[in-house]
């Protein structure tokens, strides 16, 4: 149980990062208000709480396309409407993505916003690569005559 809180505070930060917030390093080191850093975050929750439904809706369209595309014989306008729904619903978390963004840019303002993608932008490049997924087992090889 212990570990299991842990990892949960650890993941916290990078998910907060990663939704639209602030990482409370790089605000105090630019320098933001707090009264800023708050209102961003507001501004994340919200937006991330209506991006739930959205997401749900996007793989819902998703599960349609790929259910029709492994039918036996998958009928063309069937995959054509499910592949305009999962465009519609990919469009609609991209605004609401991009609306954060719009927003949290007129909180902070230009030269703040530059300042911070500039800093983001520098922490990713010093992050190591993610190392490969394990690769599976290899099969038993059967014994040599």
């Amino acid at each position: 149980m212990r570990l299991i809180a842990t990892l949960v505070l650890l993941a916290v930060p990078a998910a907060a990062a990663q939704e639209g917030m602030i990482p409370p390093h790089l605000a105090a080191e630019l320098g933001i208000p707090q009264e800023k850093v708050r209102k961003v975050r507001d501004l994340a929750f919200e937006a991330n709480e209506a991006l739930i439904p959205l997401e749900a809706e996007l793989k819902k369209a998703q599960l349609s396309l790929e259910r029709q595309l492994q039918s036996d014989s998958p009928e063309e306008a069937q995959v054509e409407k499910w592949v305009e729904a999962v465009s519609r619903a990919e469009t609609a978390v991209r605004k609401n993505r991009i609306g954060l963004m719009l927003k949290v840019r007129k909180v902070l303002g230009s030269e703040i916003w530059h300042r911070l993608e500039a800093m983001r932008q520098e922490e990713r490049r010093g992050m190591p690569d993610r190392p490969p997924p394990p690769r599976p087992p290899e099969p038993p090889r059967p014994p040599s005559p």
